[in-house]
């Protein structure tokens, strides 16, 4: 894969990504200034910066369908499929780097505070992290669904884990065993977070080196 293929890869995901610039700009709005307006202070709050991360499965399920389709350059051979991934990677990645800044944003500019607002110190260089690895993993995953069975199979297994996703992290951990809600709230603090999202994007990207290698072997046609 070169640089050439990688642009041409990103520009292709970024026009298909953007034909229906309507549903785009309504997430945006909603997840960069409304839900920020609605929680206020607690927007700062670590379980929904980690919520945050997860937002661009949103916008990364149907570039991966969009690519995914028979037909599409992605299916053509190897170095467009991880061209293509890599295209959506950077895409998700920095929508949710977007989300995140447009959230800050609009909690500084509501509530005017002497000094800007922002969450504990690390937490987010640790999103930052955390959100390039499950952009990653996420991009892999729908990649390899879709070869394996149909894009429509990966959009739909995508948007499902994002719903599993936000119902466990507001009241799914209260169904949890005792040792394990403890064990939650210790990663909810600022020092665990930090380490957990570390450990997580370590793994996650593990899991999507080795779906990237499962995908060589399978037929992109």
């Amino acid at each position: 894969m070169n640089s050439s293929t990688f642009l041409r890869a990103f520009t292709t995901v970024v026009r298909n990504a953007w034909r229906s610039p309507v549903l785009n700009i309504g997430a945006l709005l909603a997840f960069g200034i409304l839900l920020p307006r609605k929680y206020g202070f607690d927007f700062l709050d670590i379980r929904l910066v980690l919520a945050y991360a997860f937002i661009p499965m949103l916008f990364v399920a149907p570039a991966v369908t969009s690519a995914m389709r028979p037909g599409q350059p992605a299916r053509e051979s190897p170095a467009e499929l991880y061209a293509h991934v890599s295209a959506i990677v950077l895409y998700g990645w920095i929508i949710g780097l977007v989300v995140m800044a447009m959230g800050l944003a609009s909690v500084n500019v509501i509530y005017h505070p002497p000094e800007i607002l922002l969450p504990s110190p690390g937490v987010l260089p640790a999103y930052v992290v955390f959100s390039f690895a499950a952009v990653g993993f996420v991009a892999a995953l729908g990649a390899y669904i879709a070869l394996l069975f149909s894009p429509r199979a990966s959009l739909n297994t995508l948007r499902v884990g994002f719903l599993v996703l936000l119902l466990f992290f507001y009241g799914g951990t209260s169904f949890l065993p005792p040792s394990w809600q403890v064990s939650m709230a210790t990663a909810f603090t600022t020092d665990g977070f930090v380490r957990s999202a570390l450990l997580g994007s370590a793994c996650l990207l593990v899991f999507a080196g080795g779906l990237l290698g499962a995908m060589r072997s399978r037929d992109l046609k």
